[in-house]
């Protein structure tokens, strides 16, 4: 071996050292904050009703949750005109997805909208907003998916009547949230 083929060995090696510093093998790894989080909505179907007879379910809240709650959970919601949040938010257990079984109406048969949203608890940032749905389309039971979410937070969730808002045409309805 001479030092020339020495020499040149060695700058290889640099080359390929410098190389890898500069372009980190897990740089080609989908980061966390790479993926963006998004919801899917079917309609359910069994014909049971979102929350099952058993349940205990929890009238939703006009304030934001301050405390934290298993899965599964009920809640339900009448007369509202504008936003209204779950009691509790959700320890999702390192979960990246969960599911949203729900039944919204509304009481004066009028086409109303409405949509859901998904916030991370602690920071209470809007994390996303379903699509809208109308009330005299979006009859019987659904399951919203909300899909790639951060494993590092917990969430919760609110349903907002887009309106028009008066007075006969609020929402009303009843869901569940769980893992599985």
């Amino acid at each position: 071996m001479t030092k020339k083929s020495v020499l040149k060995g060695i700058s290889k090696i640099c080359a390929i050292l410098m190389a890898i510093s500069i372009f980190p093998l897990n740089s080609f790894a989908a980061n966390e904050k790479d993926v963006t989080p998004f919801s899917q909505t079917t309609q359910m179907t069994s014909v049971k009703s979102a929350t099952s007879s058993n349940e205990v379910v929890i009238p939703m809240s006009t304030s934001k949750p301050t405390s934290g709650t298993d899965l599964p959970y009920s809640g339900s919601f009448s007369g509202v005109n504008g936003e209204i949040y779950s009691n509790y938010y959700f320890f999702t257990n390192g979960a990246s997805k969960f599911y949203v079984d729900w039944n919204v109406t509304c009481a004066a048969k009028q086409t109303k909208y409405f949509h859901i949203n998904l916030y991370q608890a602690g920071t209470n940032k809007l994390v996303l907003s379903t699509e809208k749905f109308a009330t005299t389309s979006y009859t019987g039971s659904y399951t919203t998916t909300f899909s790639n979410l951060s494993t590092a937070y917990n969430y919760y969730i609110s349903f907002v009547n887009d309106g028009p808002i008066d007075v006969i045409g609020t929402i009303s309805g009843d869901f569940t949230v769980r893992l599985n």
